[in-house]
């Protein structure tokens, strides 16, 4: 299979953990606490928040893929900082405007500033609702914060851990999953565990570190070709993502639906090369909306606000059924004709085709 057609399945991907993340923030709890659905139907929804984390490991994973080798000079650096600004900063500006006329019913500070630099959730958790607090006015837009600092590291880890034996890159893919594991640090950032010292005192974009390291050594093991290639072994790690997120919502199983979300990834590309589901994850139209994930990502609270304005009194039942509908429509037209022509605008040539499939934390 050609690299194309491995980005397509993974970018792909990216919508099923956006739409896992609204529905998470769209009435999943009232729906859990309610009794009416199945239990296990439930538990997945109330676990849709770690599409976060999926998206982590996937932006560590693809970047890998598409960056490999290339971030040797100065100018390579140049390169990836624009590409990766023109990917994440022109929805996320745009999200930010649209939210402008609602913060502005509240004194706006120059505390406010940080997040329009991608600096809102540097802080340590022990910070966080406290007066030190930065003000986050896309309430989803703490991940892209925290992916910034990813961009940042990312140089430097691809061209450490690139240079390694496949011994040592295999022996940190397996100590940071571990880590996952043993800190529990995909779970929610109020997890008491998390809020524990030390680790409370540690700024937030490191507590989510190890995810990102993860898809960066899954991403160097495929490329070695150290990855199995076996549908087989895809097939049962799927059943068993999917079994964890039905047995329980507890902090508990965060951690291990990250670690098992990585081996989807990283099997993915070299073990659904024929069939049907690869069919689907190919398909444009499947791939056009993982590309407009991010968009649905970050507009949902936007959105939200702009609907709970135009649908109140006897029009608010309305409002609520419209919003998806509205949400997703309005997500394709911002990718259409926003986010990509500002993405080739900035670069000022076509963008690789790899790009599209290069972002998280969505």
């Amino acid at each position: 299979m050609s690299d194309i057609k491995e980005i397509k399945a993974l970018t792909s991907l990216r919508i099923f953990a956006a739409l896992g993340v609204l529905v998470y923030h769209s009435g999943s709890s009232a729906l859990y606490n309610s009794g009416i659905a199945p239990r296990f139907v439930t538990n997945i929804l109330q676990n849709g928040y770690l599409g976060v984390s999926f998206f982590f490991v996937l932006s560590g994973f693809i970047l890998t893929l598409v960056y490999q080798g290339r971030l040797n000079n100065r100018v390579d650096l140049q390169k990836f900082g624009l590409a990766r600004l023109a990917r994440v900063y022109p929805v996320y500006l745009l999200a930010l405007l649209l939210l402008l006329p609602y913060a502005m019913l509240q004194p706006i500070t120059v505390s406010a500033l940080p997040q329009f630099f991608l600096l809102q959730s540097w802080l340590p958790l022990a910070c966080v609702k406290t007066s030190w607090e930065i003000p986050n006015w896309n309430m989803q837009a703490w991940t892209l914060s925290i992916e910034f600092f990813f961009y940042l590291l990312f140089p430097f880890l691809i061209n450490f851990l690139g240079a390694r034996s496949h011994r040592v890159v295999a022996a940190v893919t397996l100590l940071t999953a571990m880590t996952i594991l043993a800190l529990r640090l995909s779970a929610p950032p109020e997890t008491p565990s998390l809020n524990a010292a030390p680790l409370a005192y540690l700024p937030l974009p490191l507590l989510r570190t190890p995810e990102f390291i993860y898809g960066i050594g899954l991403g160097l093991l495929h490329t070695r070709g150290l990855i199995a290639r076996s549908p087989l072994a895809l097939f049962l790690v799927v059943v068993c993502l999917i079994g964890c997120m039905a047995i329980s919502n507890e902090d508990w199983v965060a951690p291990i639906i990250t670690v098992l979300a990585g081996g989807i990834i990283a099997l993915i590309p070299g073990s659904l090369s024929t069939g049907p589901i690869a069919r689907v994850l190919n398909s444009n139209t499947l791939v056009l909306w993982g590309g407009a994930s991010y968009a649905v990502y970050l507009l949902q609270f936007p959105v939200r606000l702009m609907i709970s304005s135009a649908f109140r009194g006897p029009l608010t039942d309305i409002g609520r059924v419209a919003y998806f509908p509205i949400l997703l429509l309005a997500a394709l037209l911002v990718f259409k004709f926003w986010e990509s022509p500002m993405r080739k605008l900035i670069l000022r040539r076509k963008p690789l085709e790899a790009i599209p499939a290069v972002t998280a934390a969505r």
